[in-house]
């Protein structure tokens, strides 16, 4: 099936029915100017508002759910002025063609302020819906998000010293003395999904194997990564034409870290989630995994390793009922919890940069690549490589 589907892709590729662009690189790494505007006043009053009433909940996850939900409102409603904000955009394009973005002008953005109203009542609003959610959940709460040991000191960081994992205060240098030896160990993949459902910002369990990092002793994991083999087409048909055997290939799809962890443990558990594939899979050729640059800077999937994104995807963010209380309150669906959803519904006004997938090679590619190196793939809306 994976040859003649790649006899396919060649005809597309050679018909132009395929779109490829250079993959940005980290002279060009994305990023969203208007997204960035919003998240200096939702850091803020989050941080005001979670020191305020002092709730057991992952900040990081109520920011990202308030600057999700932010995104269904128009300029004019989020910011001062906002209309001439909104005919700025529109006349730069970026409503069309994200690759407009790049070319906003940040000084002339900067004169527009975020009506800090509505942003204080986006963050009440998500924070009933967090607590809801944590309500229900079957995870050691208070042990998972209240700080102590490691998370509950600054400038931790994690070294890997003769083979094994420690964690120090100091980046670069360290006393050997006080350092802590971590361990990486197998997790239960339920408890994963628990994890990945109740508390990271996606809440949609994806794995079928996970890691977890522990502190030696520790019988909970302060990080947890989880990987499954690819599943979706149009990543399939990514790494056909880049060379690799899809069914030899992972993606890394939830990683959650408790709240004061430090600070490189995204990219060391990157990292240590392709060992993991490579010795659970001697056959692997490849591991991918996905960044959305509005609402992140993709340092971490650099330093573990993914630098080189494949494909470009329309980034569209859909919001349903939570269903609490008698007003309605707005949560976001990803598109595996939003299949079969079938109750109100609305989506982002605001414009996006694209979710960028991202692929590691575990060893080079055993067919020739159909696109050049440095190369991604353009996903559009109505014309995904399912259709084609």
């Amino acid at each position: 099936m994976e040859k003649l589907r790649r006899e396919e892709l060649k005809v597309l590729l050679r018909e132009g029915r395929i779109s490829l662009v250079p993959s940005p690189q980290k002279h060009n790494w994305p990023s969203d100017p208007l997204i960035s505007m919003l998240r200096v006043v939702v850091e803020y009053e989050v941080s005001n508002f979670v020191d305020k009433i002092k709730p057991v909940l992952d900040q990081q996850d109520l920011k990202y759910q308030t600057l999700f939900r932010l995104t269904a409102l128009k300029p004019p409603e989020l910011f001062v002025n906002g209309d001439a904000l909104e005919k700025y955009l529109i006349s730069s394009g970026v409503y069309t063609d994200w690759r407009n973005m790049s070319s906003l002008n940040q000084i002339f953005m900067s004169q527009f302020e975020p009506r800090k109203e509505v942003i204080i009542s986006a963050i009440e609003e998500q924070y009933e819906i967090i607590v809801e959610r944590l309500s229900r959940s079957g995870l050691p709460l208070k042990k998972i998000l209240k700080p102590s040991g490691i998370s509950a000191e600054q400038n931790w960081y994690i070294h890997k010293t003769n083979g094994s994992l420690l964690v120090a205060q100091g980046r670069e240098s360290f006393e050997k003395d006080s350092a802590i030896f971590l361990e990486i160990h197998k997790v239960d993949v339920h408890y994963a999904n628990m994890l990945f459902r109740d508390l990271h910002y996606i809440h949609t369990p994806r794995a079928q194997a996970a890691i977890g990092l522990f502190v030696a002793g520790e019988d909970i994991p302060f990080s947890v990564v989880g990987v499954s083999p690819v599943d979706r087409r149009y990543k399939k048909d990514a790494l056909l034409m880049c060379g690799y055997n899809p069914e030899k290939c992972w993606e890394v799809v939830r990683l959650y870290s408790s709240p004061g962890a430090p600070m490189n443990t995204s990219s060391t558990m990157l990292s240590q989630a392709v060992k993991y594939i490579k010795t659970s899979d001697p056959e692997a050729e490849a591991c991918i995994s996905a960044f959305t640059p509005s609402f992140a800077d993709g340092r971490s999937m650099l330093a573990g390793g993914f630098g080189e994104p494949i494909i470009a995807k329309p980034l569209t963010l859909t919001f349903g009922d939570a269903q609490i209380g008698p007003e309605i309150k707005y949560e976001r669906l990803t598109s595996r919890r939003f299949e079969g959803y079938a109750g109100v519904t609305m989506k982002n006004s605001l414009p996006l940069l694209p979710t960028l997938e991202l692929v590691r090679a575990i060893r080079k590619p055993q067919m020739q690549p159909l696109i050049g190196q440095k190369q991604m793939i353009i996903m559009h809306n109505h014309a995904t490589l399912e259709s084609l």
